[in-house]
Formats: structure tokens, sequence, C-alpha cells
């Protein structure tokens, strides 16, 4: 049946759907969240950024964990695949067990989030429209079946919702801080993958880049101009890329050394370059 689904999702294949369809899955993309998000965190709203940045750590350590639990095949190193007909593109981007999809999950966290913080009726349209051509996407590329979709616009869903009534609603920094560790314990005890452990080290640096932000630098948003603001974001991307880059070369291509790496960028970012940028006075 599943199957069957995608099938027919892809007779609908043409070179027109077939590109616009690559290009919406890469908005469920660590790189482009990150620049997304560093806008927002760094220029726009720091609580807001938060926010997002502890959803996104904790969807990122449960997709993990189900994916590590489930250990669902994808579709296209199935014994048979080749038989089935169907045609899996961006092979490169679905890593790890396939259920329930990371995509999906992600950018129903990631852009749910954006949603319900929105004001503004065009932004929560387009994020839904958004999340909903991401799922589509999964499917059509051939990287997902159709309940990996649905479990991941679920989860996804409900980590976006439940964070923001604790930690915006109830601003309950207990409860915030007890489901970030259990998290993070949680996915260096059960993972057996690279993308759990990536999950585990993000939420770690995402954890301490606040608390250490927090303590010691404090930084506003919104009421800088606009040079100075582009200055600080585009200063912050270098810097991020480099450390990336740095990171990568110098790290041992171990699931430790991968969770390692993010929690260094994300504390990097949620820590340490704010307070370069405010001694900086950028």
């Amino acid at each position: 049946m599943q199957l069957e689904i995608i099938r027919m999702v892809q007779r609908l294949s043409n070179p027109i759907l077939g590109n616009l369809m690559e290009g919406v899955t890469i908005f469920a993309e660590p790189a482009l969240l990150a620049a997304v998000f560093c806008a927002i965190y760094w220029c726009a709203n720091k609580r807001f950024g938060q926010y997002l940045a502890f959803a996104l750590g904790v969807t990122a350590c449960l997709n993990g964990i189900l994916k590590d639990i489930f250990r669902v095949e994808r579709i296209f190193n199935r014994p048979g695949f080749e038989e089935t007909g169907i045609v899996s593109r961006r092979v490169e981007t679905a890593t790890g067990y396939s259920f329930p999809s990371g995509h999906t999950q992600t950018a129903a966290t990631f852009w749910g989030g954006v949603f319900i913080l929105a004001k503004s009726p065009v932004v929560r349209v387009l994020t839904s429209v958004l999340v909903a051509a991401i799922a589509f996407s999964r499917i059509y590329l051939g990287v997902h079946y159709p309940l990996d979709v649905i479990a991941g616009l679920i989860f996804g869903a409900a980590v976006s919702v439940f964070m923001h009534r604790i930690m915006i609603v109830h601003k309950n920094r207990a409860l915030i801080g007890f489901v970030c560790v259990a998290a993070i314990i949680l996915a260096l005890v059960t993972g057996v993958s690279e993308d759990t452990y990536r999950g585990a080290g993000l939420l770690l640096g995402v954890l301490s880049g606040i608390l250490f932000e927090e303590r010691l630098v404090r930084f506003e948003t919104g009421k800088q101009p606009f040079f100075q603001m582009a200055l600080r974001y585009a200063t912050g991307m270098v810097f991020v890329y480099v450390i990336y880059l740095l990171s990568s070369a110098l790290l041992p291509v171990t699931m430790a050394a991968n969770a390692i790496k993010y929690a260094v960028i994300a504390f990097l970012i949620m820590g340490l370059y704010p307070y370069i940028f405010t001694k900086l006075k950028f």
C-alpha cells in the first residue's frame, strides 16, 4: 500500500516539479535552517531564537531515538528496491533509518514554531504550506514511506507545541532543563546511529550556550541599526562556517566526535559568538 502511494505520487513527475521538490526539501536541512535561525537569534528576537533552538535540539534527539528503536530501513536500501519502480533522489541527505522522517519532523518543529509565534496571517499561511510541501517532497523524492512522513509531522508539531507551552507560556526553567538533560541522556544511552549522537550534541551545545549567554552576555536584539545587524550576521555566519570546516577536518569520523562537533557549533552560535559581538560592540 505504501509503495503504491509513492508510485502514484511519482507519476506526477516532471522536470519542473522535480526541481521544485528538491528545492523545497532544502528548507528542512541544516545549512538553510542555521542561516535562518542565526538571523532570528542574533538579530531579530533572542527569546524566539532560544525557543526554536531548544525545540530543534529536543526534536533531533527524539527523532534519533525513535529511528534507533524502530530501525526501519530506507526504501532504497530494501532488498528488491530496483523492482519497485520507485526512483530515489537526494539520497545523500537521507541518512540513518527511515521512521520517522527527520526532514519532516524538523520542518514541523522549526517552521511550526515560527507559525505558533507569528502574528502575521501571511507568515502562518506560508509556514503551513512550506511544512506540507516538505512532507510531500520526502515521498515524491522516494526517500520515505508515507507513514514516516505522517509520524514526522505528528512528533514535530508535538515538540513545537510542548516546548512553547513550557518555555513561552509557563516559563518553567526547571522543566526545560529536565527535558533537555533527559533527552540528551536517552539519546546517548539508546543511540546506535550518527544522527542520534548528533542530536545529543546539538542539544547539549544549545543548553550550555544559552546558560553561558544568560550569565555572561545578555545581548539585545531589535534595537540596533540595520547595518550593525547585517555586520553581526555576516561575520557570524563566516565564523560558524570556518569552525564547521575546521572541526570536520580535525575530528575523527566517529559518532562521539560528531556529537562533539555539533555541541561546539551550537555553543558557538548560542553563547560564544554573542559574547564576541557584544565585546566588539556590533
